[in-house]
């Protein structure tokens, strides 16, 4: 792929390290969110 004057070559091992990266950070969020939520049960809310 050509964009002005850099050339990028997109192979099937940065697809997949592309597709890694996303599930692990997908994965992370949603432990995260799942997280704070079970926080704010164990607490309470104040208001």
């Amino acid at each position: 792929m050509k964009i002005g004057n850099l050339y990028f070559s997109f192979t099937n091992p940065s697809l997949f390290m592309l597709l890694t990266l996303s599930l692990v950070l997908l994965l992370l969020h949603f432990l995260l969110k799942r997280e704070e939520e079970t926080q704010y049960q164990m607490f309470g809310n104040p208001w």
